[in-house]
């Protein structure tokens, strides 16, 4: 019966661990969002400022998610971050910049704690 218990309470704390992990992404993604959506509107300058405001936050949070996510959209995220501080022309800037918000609104969506996710 003790080693039930222990594989129950085990259980329970991966699981509860992982839930957590899942509902801390969104507290990652969605900043990032509202930065790119708020540098979509802003002039060149401001806006390439921005963009390299929310590479920084992501380059700080990209090692921790890489242990618990996907590579595949984690380094397409990275390698449009890339892309989106070489841009030069505004339209090209706007268009990564909703690339990027499309792209981390999928791994939120994907990961974030919900019956649809785990069925």
């Amino acid at each position: 019966m003790g080693r039930f218990l222990l594989g129950v309470g085990l259980l329970g704390v991966f699981l509860s661990v992982g839930i957590w992990i899942n509902a801390w992404i969104g507290s990652i993604c969605t900043p990032l969002e509202q930065t790119l959506q708020t540098a979509v509107i802003q002039e060149p300058a401001e806006a390439t400022a921005l963009a390299q405001q929310a590479k920084a936050q992501w380059e700080k949070r990209r090692s921790i998610l890489s242990v618990f996510f996907d590579h595949a959209p984690i380094e397409a995220i990275d390698s449009g971050f890339a892309q989106l501080i070489l841009c030069r022309e505004k339209a090209d800037f706007a268009a990564k910049c909703v690339l990027l918000q499309g792209q981390l609104s999928a791994l939120n969506s994907t990961h974030r704690p919900s019956l649809e996710n785990i069925f």
